[in-house]
């Protein structure tokens, strides 16, 4: 991100004054707030987990909980390895935790198929915003069709793994640890991922989630004193998301940035404010929650090496 306003300042594109007058003086009052919706997101995605988990009879503390979705979110901004780091994670740190192996992958596929089902409807709902006000240009169209493809690759994997969960890989493959997830995939339970009350529940606290985000920048902008139309900020944190989704970079380093500005200058914001605006929900959202998450995650890992799984089943 730093390069591309180096490039922008460098081409006359960026005044670039204004933009370091616009960061030194937001107000730290309303960055707090955004700092303070951001640890709620921590809490949001423990009761996710909770919902599943009480759904089967067990129970593990909220605490312990947002430990791990703290660690989710690291593993998944430093590891490449398409978002889906974090979740393998945490499936190791429930299973530590003693929840089953199968119960702990249930978990996390439901965290998955919910995750995509709540942004895929709030994604249609920016489209729609935009198209009656500015039309489709053809970034916002490569960002929709990235996406449809991730959606797409998404619901295909979910439904190969229901409807094939006796699958058994070829004798080269037996590996320890790949045949521990076929075994788990194998032992989740159809009824509680096809679950409506389930989907509902989960689906509704991913949207949630997404809300604090968007507060976030909400956040963010009045720190700057820039007043904006919610539909404005709610467009531009959906469509950098996208951006940052389809780019398979460690929590879309990046393209978020890169779709988030864009968007924002699509939609009238000046560059210098939209580059402002980027650079301060990124810090709060990505870079402020590392220090804590590396913490977290060195314990978690240290204890992967001291202690074996258990309750595979």
């Amino acid at each position: 991100m730093l390069l591309l306003v180096g490039i922008l300042v460098a081409f006359n594109l960026v005044d670039l004054k204004k933009f370091v007058v616009l960061a030194e003086n937001a107000n730290p009052e309303w960055l707090i707030v955004g700092a303070l919706f951001q640890v709620l997101t921590y809490v949001v995605v423990s009761e996710i987990w909770l919902v599943v988990l009480k759904a089967a009879g067990t129970k593990l503390s909220r605490l312990t909980l947002a430990k791990l979705s703290l660690e989710k979110q690291t593993v998944n901004r430093l590891v490449p390895m398409a978002g889906i780091g974090g979740n393998l994670s945490v499936v190791q740190s429930m299973v530590r935790s003693g929840v089953s192996l199968s119960l702990a992958t249930e978990a996390q596929i439901i965290d998955v198929v919910t995750t995509y089902a709540a942004f895929t409807v709030l994604v249609t709902m920016s489209a729609y915003l935009l198209w009656i006000d500015q039309g489709i240009t053809g970034v916002v169209s490569f960002l929709l069709a990235g996406f449809a493809i991730v959606v797409m690759a998404i619901i295909f994997s979910i439904l190969w793994i229901l409807n094939k969960r006796d699958w058994r890989p070829p004798k080269f493959l037996h590996q320890k640890k790949l045949l521990g997830l076929i075994n788990a995939i194998a032992g989740i339970s159809r009824e509680r991922i096809l679950s409506p009350k389930i989907f509902l529940k989960t689906s509704l606290l991913q949207v949630v989630l997404f809300a604090l985000n968007i507060g976030t920048l909400w956040a963010v902008f009045k720190s700057l004193d820039i007043v904006l139309p919610f539909a404005i900020i709610f467009i531009s944190y959906i469509f950098a998301s996208v951006a940052g989704t389809i780019i398979f970079l460690p929590g879309g380093l990046g393209s978020f940035e890169a779709g988030s500005v864009a968007v924002m200058s699509v939609l009238g914001i000046e560059l210098e404010t939209a580059i402002a605006a980027t650079l301060l929900v990124r810090g709060l959202i990505y870079w402020l929650p590392l220090a804590p998450g590396v913490i977290v995650v060195h314990q978690s890992w240290a204890k992967s090496l001291n202690q074996q799984p258990v309750n595979q089943g």
